[in-house]
């Protein structure tokens, strides 16, 4: 079968499709610091909308660490919609705009099971660019109940 054609809605972050790879860094003032792999991919079927996986584990076991899974919606004018579900019970949607190479979204929802682990993530920022050099460059800043916003994730992946 054959590749469709990018959506045009789409066409902005075209250079995003593919499956990216690379070692980041994880901070956070209640955890001890940690690096770690990940591999994210973005798809496409025609549509204005991207297929987003992600997954990370320990650079040395290889233990998986975490793991999503969503989608990204563009709109007109360059509206984003990032919707995320995470198999600790985390359900995020995230809402922003296309930005130079790039796309940054802020939780305008985040939901959660019963069974999720506090303290809970109350409000999360990502954003997500390529950079000159044709890597991926991608930082996470989150709040939870016991802590003001604050940087999370930081990782540079290339394909």
């Amino acid at each position: 079968s054959s590749t469709p054609v990018v959506h045009e809605l789409l066409a902005p972050l075209a250079g995003f499709l593919g499956r990216w790879q690379g070692e980041g860094e994880g901070v956070y003032p209640t955890i001890k610091s940690f690096r770690y792999a990940e591999e994210i991919t973005f798809a496409h079927n025609g549509k204005p909308v991207m297929t987003y996986t992600q997954k990370t584990w320990h650079p040395e076991t290889r233990a998986p660490l975490h793991a999503e899974s969503g989608y990204v919606r563009v709109g007109p004018s360059g509206r984003v919609e990032f919707l995320v579900a995470q198999p600790s019970g985390i359900t995020e949607i995230d809402e922003g705009r296309v930005e130079d190479n790039g796309f940054v979204v802020e939780s305008t929802s985040i939901s959660r099971t019963s069974s999720s682990k506090a303290p809970h993530v109350i409000k999360t920022r990502r954003n997500f660019y390529l950079d000159a050099d044709g890597s991926l460059q991608y930082t996470m800043s989150m709040q939870t109940e016991r802590t003001p916003m604050e940087h999370h994730l930081k990782n540079r992946l290339i394909k």
